[in-house]
């Protein structure tokens, strides 16, 4: 296990989505790699992890984190992850089909990985604002469930994101 590699495995169902994501020990704690990989793999339903020190369970140097979603994830943007955990890249295996995701196809599907969409209103991704319920740009719904922009209280832009998107994208 590299500190610059990650590996993920996603399997989908109808109504839930369960992921195994290991990474090495220098980019996240055991006990914050939950919390961690959670926010930064959040999709069109926010996402719980726990994390475990890999050493007991056969990965050694590795956290383990076991994540659900209770939704059917159609893809998975990891650009967030790969960044923030410093990663190069990451081999997921999502619903069967193994691919290698890295900055340039961050986007993970059951077809392969992607680049990011390179249209001006499809750059707002799941990670771009905190807490995710803020924003439908985001990928979630906004408070109420309107589909426009909204800013609610406590609602910021994440890091990187600095203003919101106008609702002409």
């Amino acid at each position: 296990m590299s500190p610059q590699h990650a590996e993920l495995v996603i399997a989908t169902k109808d109504d839930v989505t369960s992921g195994r994501l290991i990474v090495h020990r220098d980019v996240v704690s055991p006990q914050k790699a939950g919390a961690w990989a959670s926010h930064l793999l959040s999709a069109s339903c926010p996402a719980t992890g726990s994390g475990v020190a890999g050493d007991t369970g056969g990965v050694p140097g590795g956290v383990v984190v076991e994540l659900a979603w209770g939704c059917h994830v159609d893809k998975l943007d990891l650009s967030a992850m790969l960044k923030q955990g410093g990663l190069t890249q990451a081999v997921v295996e999502f619903d069967g089909t193994t691919v290698n995701a890295n900055a340039q196809t961050p986007v993970v599907d059951a077809t392969g990985a992607h680049a990011l969409p390179t249209s001006r209103g499809q750059r707002w991704r799941s990670a771009s604002c905190w807490p995710p319920r803020c924003c439908s740009r985001c990928g979630r719904s906004a408070p109420g469930g309107s589909s426009s922009p909204s800013w609610s209280p406590g609602c910021v832009p994440a890091a990187g994101g600095s203003s919101w998107p106008s609702p002409a994208g």
